[in-house]
């Protein structure tokens, strides 16, 4: 499993509630926590196929999310910039996870995990 999560305090802490969320899951594989920035590339060569990904206070362009997806389905994307979920608008894929501007990305994903599903299992 791997956590991308934007190098920021929010980030950070989103980063936080997808560990805590693997604990309470009991999950035992490991997971390999990366901070983003928008200055680095994503590190698609790492991605295992069928691998978990999460994507938390950071985004990646429509097109390596279809390059990410043919890898693995199993992506998780909570992100509250409004221009990275405008880019969204016409994605041809659902992906789960939690979109919503105005609400810190920490909190969208302490929500999604704690309260709207259990563990990112599951539907909202």
């Amino acid at each position: 499993m791997k956590c991308f999560y934007h190098n920021d305090a929010d980030g950070k802490c989103a980063g936080f509630w997808v560990a805590h969320s693997a604990v309470m899951e009991n999950l035992e594989t490991p997971i390999e926590f990366i901070e983003m920035s928008y200055e680095k590339l994503f590190p698609m060569d790492t991605i295992k196929p069928n691998e978990r990904v999460y994507i938390v206070d950071y985004s990646i362009s429509p097109d390596e999310m279809r390059e990410l997806l043919k890898i693995t389905t199993d992506v998780t994307w909570i992100d509250h910039h409004k221009t990275a979920i405008e880019k969204y608008d016409e994605f041809e894929y659902d992906i789960r996870g939690l979109r919503y501007d105005g609400i810190a990305a920490c909190m969208l994903t302490y929500c999604y995990l704690n309260h709207m599903t259990y563990c990112g299992v599951g539907n909202i």
